[in-house]
């Protein structure tokens, strides 16, 4: 979470007053910072576990690990030092399939192991009239969700970033979105259903 230093302040102090443990601490820093994200996102219920997938065991094996880097990102980065050596704070992935297969599942579930919130990020309110727009457009996104570390989905994104929609313009708006989730310090993830169809740069980094 990268919530302000006062606001900090107050909910570790209503934490210990209650007398409550590290893990009512987080979920009080995630309920603090959802309103954010309300204006660009919707917010996914959070129900599905990882024994309610359906999936061989080296995908569930990828989906448990992705939760544990995500809940010790702060001890891999900075305590062991991976940061000095490059490794950035983004974590991104592409779930592809058919509908009806369970990517939105896996992204639940992934979030819930993780004790993360999942928001689905409405396309139309990131992309603006011009370039400058969506780029500040994402920019108000990824800084909103900075503040409480959730999971982005971005749902069908092949509508948005499929592979032969390149303009001039997808193209810098697609580095922008990369540079944004690559930096970002909790987990992307796009939904695709014919995983050939999506942007090769975004299948590279995911």
């Amino acid at each position: 979470f990268r919530i302000p230093e006062g606001e900090l302040g107050a909910l570790v102090d209503a934490a210990v007053e209650a007398g409550s443990d590290g893990a009512i601490l987080w979920d009080a820093c995630r309920t603090h910072a959802r309103p954010r994200l309300a204006a660009l996102t919707r917010p996914v219920p959070v129900r599905a576990r990882f024994d309610d997938l359906v999936l061989p065991d080296h995908h569930t094996r990828m989906l448990q690990s992705i939760a544990l880097v995500l809940r010790h990102r702060v001890k891999v980065l900075h305590d062991w030092g991976f940061a000095e050596h490059g490794a950035g704070p983004g974590v991104s992935a592409v779930f592809a399939g058919p509908s009806g297969t369970g990517k939105t599942m896996a992204a639940e579930a992934l979030a819930n192991a993780a004790r993360l919130d999942l928001y689905r990020v409405e396309l139309g309110a990131v992309l603006g009239a011009s370039l400058a727009q969506t780029e500040a457009k994402l920019g108000a996104l990824f800084d909103a969700a900075e503040v409480c570390g959730a999971v982005l989905l971005f749902d069908d994104a092949d509508a948005l970033f499929g592979a032969g929609r390149a303009t001039r313009r997808t193209e810098l708006e697609l580095g922008y979105l990369i540079q944004r989730m690559d930096a970002y310090q909790g987990a992307t993830i796009f939904t695709t259903s014919p995983r050939e169809a999506f942007d090769s740069e975004l299948l590279r980094r995911a």
